[in-house]
């Protein structure tokens, strides 16, 4: 369960670098 919650994390991380760029 941890290694999914780490991957939603690592997920919204990335959307939030993306948005920035955007």
């Amino acid at each position: 369960m941890s290694d999914f919650m780490s991957f939603i994390l690592l997920t919204s991380d990335m959307m939030k670098v993306i948005s920035c760029k955007l």
